[in-house]
């Protein structure tokens, strides 16, 4: 070694025989392994190439169109169409390098990156690219360091293992030992059939850089089965790519998705890097121990494995635990924390249902932290936006300079056109105001203004866009939902499964928020009375909660407002006044019997609504009803002020009375009666059906088919239940 070095040192210390061209650089190339890592076999090719060849150096600086290259100039063949080694390419040199050099200057040109001065290309044999050490090598002795660099590498290779075509060394813990013989296998042949790279210098995180043709989830798929080993169906220029430490274990990747025993990616990497060194005395021996050990390391993976999936669990768990402080307040909180822990899912779309604002926003800053932590979330800030800005926001004009002209000079046209702007990617969105947006783009749709309504279209295809790594919270009402999905079959698909309701506080809770806004004047008395009071304050929240425009918390603020100003501890009028019925039922003449059952069946609904709104549970009751009687006694009459009874105590959601008859369900032909039917139904749904004169529907012969078009209407109606 030390003879050869002298020899290299004196070819150098003759400028005057060199046929390359040596300057003092004024740049600086950035390469911290120097010579260390450069074999005995390649530091000479260089050496030979510099003096006998033309070698010509450049540099550009690093701009926002490239990065910092160096440019190699050169007489010298392209060496990579000798598909030798660096041993076989030496010896070539020794006898004979004029068949390596052109007898005109070439002036094809080597670009490189500067980082990777040292790197071999992916499909050649060298130890190092021959070309481009040589012109590292002339740089260095340009600079006046080749001396220094040399000594280093001398003083490194004899304290240290050393590679030829690797800047670093590859440590890990017990090599190929500890792998299953079908993993080995599956991994090898991924070698053999030229699908996987391992970069030869370290990247800028000092980390090892694993290329693949296969991603994780075709690894996935694979399951270690050679058969399916196909040819990819792209090449290096759409890889997948990893980066491991170089002290890496083969245990699990941080995620799991796979839930592969052992990672493909990393072993197979791993081999590449093995072999391109030349090491298979060490794969052997590796092999070996496995076969000798295998019931032993078989275990040994499944029991890792199982620890790995109760990490994982574990995961999921702690994400769970941070939910604690909501998980009485927000039903189905555990889907939530599932979907923050699945690392493979990179959007989120949901609707986050409710009256208490407090909770809702506990529950969405609590999502967002969340998401940050696990890395999903570029920024832990919430985008908050109405759905009418989310419009706007995603619309811009562009317009197209008069000033400029075409190829042939012919000048542009003025254009004016809608540009459509997307989310941004890993950004969580809260977005509110969905009764506006329903109500503008229903007049859109109707309107001749075609701008606005590829603006709302624009909006929901933004809020049901699958592909895109974002993710849409929905801040809505039940009515609001309701009308939200009726809007679009995709927006129903994407976010009926995905509704998380935020309970309303109890009457408990209310009414302790209305007592700790009570001013010191009324404390007395509402200690004194406070059974009677909370009595009349659960009484009148549970009859009014719904109609009164408020959040619960903001009910109480209310009632509390109200009383202070009272100076009394007394609330607002009913939004709800029996005697409404009472004076409804008082027009009717005689009937006294029937007019009792209707004033029981209120009481019996009222006794409902204020039991749910303490917190019972009751099984929903059948409201069907049967009215009897001859035509003209007042039947539909009774109906509309039941109807808007229950409308007004919560019980229905629309104050409306859909009156039909016989011909209005049962249509002329067989199998037109159960759309018919279904539609009447669809009409009622929120309110209340009434079917006069229904024992016509059971009347007539089976002649022409009425007993079949009767049951059909009849099971229509069972299929959709009450209305």
């Amino acid at each position: 070694m030390n003879m050869e070095k002298n020899k290299e040192d004196k070819l150098l210390s003759m400028p005057e025989n060199f046929n390359s061209i040596v300057e003092k650089y004024d740049f600086e190339l950035e390469n911290p392994s120097g010579l260390k890592f450069v074999s005995d076999t390649a530091l000479e090719i260089a050496f030979r190439l510099i003096k006998e060849g033309k070698i010509e150096l450049s540099y550009k600086a690093e701009t926002e169109e490239y990065y910092p290259q160096l440019i190699i100039k050169s007489n010298l063949i392209s060496f990579c169409e000798n598909k030798i080694t660096s041993e076989e390419l030496l010896e070539n040199l020794k006898n004979n390098i004029n068949q390596y050099i052109k007898e005109d200057k070439d002036e094809w040109e080597i670009i490189c990156k500067t980082d990777t001065i040292n790197s071999v290309c992916r499909g050649c044999n060298y130890d190092k690219c021959p070309k481009v050490l040589a012109a590292y090598v002339l740089y260095l002795y340009g600079k006046g360091e080749l001396n220094n660099k040399l000594k280093e590498r001398e003083e490194y290779r004899k304290k240290n293992n050393t590679n030829n075509k690797f800047d670093f060394i590859w440590n890990v813990k017990d090599g190929l030992k500890n792998v299953s013989e079908d993993t080995y296998q599956f991994c090898k042949r991924i070698v053999d059939n030229n699908c996987i790279w391992v970069s030869n210098v370290l990247n800028e995180n000092n980390s090892v850089e694993i290329k693949s043709l296969y991603s994780c989830k075709e690894y996935t798929k694979f399951n270690n089965d050679v058969t399916k080993l196909t040819a990819p169906s792209h090449n290096f220029e759409n890889y997948t790519y990893i980066e491991r430490s170089t002290n890496t274990e083969f245990n699990y990747c941080n995620t799991y998705n796979c839930r592969l025993s052992e990672c493909p990616f990393i072993i197979a990497g791993y081999i590449f890097y093995l072999q391109r060194e030349g090491k298979f005395e060490q794969i052997e021996a590796d092999r070996k121990y496995y076969k000798e050990h295998k019931k032993e390391v078989d275990k040994l993976i499944k029991e890792n494995k199982k620890a790995k999936l109760g990490e994982l669990d574990n995961s999921k768990n702690d994400i769970l635990d941070n939910f604690d402080e909501l998980k009485e307040k927000v039903d189905n909180l555990k889907s939530i924390g599932e979907i923050i822990s699945n690392e493979s899912q990179a959007n989120f779309h949901c609707i986050i249902e409710g009256n208490d604002l407090e909770t809702k926003n506990k529950l969405i800053n609590k999502i967002a932290e969340l998401l940050f932590k696990k890395g999903k979330l570029n920024s832990e800030d919430i985008i908050r936006l109405s759905m009418q800005n989310l419009a706007s926001y995603n619309t811009y004009k562009a317009s197209y300079d008069l000033d400029k002209n075409d190829k042939n000079g012919v000048p542009y046209h003025v254009e004016e056109a809608i540009k459509y702007t997307e989310l941004e990617e890993k950004r969580l969105y809260v977005i509110n105001g969905i009764t506006e947006f329903i109500t503008d783009y229903r007049k859109a749709l109707n309107s001749t203004e075609e701008l606005r309504e590829k603006q709302f279209k624009h909006v929901l295809d933004l809020l049901t866009k699958m592909d895109s790594d974002n993710y849409i919270i929905l801040m809505a009402t039940e009515k609001e939902i309701e009308e939200l999905l009726a809007i679009d079959p995709k927006l129903r698909y994407i976010y009926q499964n995905y509704i998380y309701k935020v309970k309303d506080l109890s009457l408990d809770e209310i009414y302790e928020l209305y007592i700790s806004k009570i001013k010191s004047d009324l404390v007395d008395d509402l200690r004194t009375h406070e059974e009677k009071y909370k009595k009349e304050f659960k009484d009148y929240v549970s009859l009014n909660q719904k109609f009164i425009p408020f959040s619960n918390r903001e009910l109480a603020t209310y009632l509390a407002d109200y009383s202070n100003a009272k100076n009394k501890i007394i609330f607002p009028e009913s939004m709800y006044k029996k005697e409404t019925v009472e004076e409804s039922l008082s027009n009717i003449i005689g009937l006294e019997s029937l007019k009792k059952k209707v004033k029981e069946f209120e009481k019996y609904i009222l006794f409902q609504v204020k039991a749910k709104a303490n917190g019972l549970k009751l099984k929903n009751a059948n409201m069907h009803m049967i009215f009897t009687g001859n035509p003209g006694t007042g039947k539909t009459t009774i109906a509309r002020i039941m109807a808007k009874m229950l409308f007004d105590l919560g019980i229905i959601k629309e104050n409306k009375l859909i009156e039909v008859e016989n011909k209005d369900l049962i249509a002329q032909y067989i199998g037109q009666t159960a759309p018919k039917t279904a539609e009447v139904i669809s009409k009622a749904m929120g309110g209340v059906l009434f079917i006069d004169e229904a024992y016509s529907l059971t009347q007539g012969s089976t002649e022409g088919g009425n007993t079949f078009r009767t049951r059909s209407c009849s099971n229509t109606c069972k299929s959709y239940g009450r209305s």
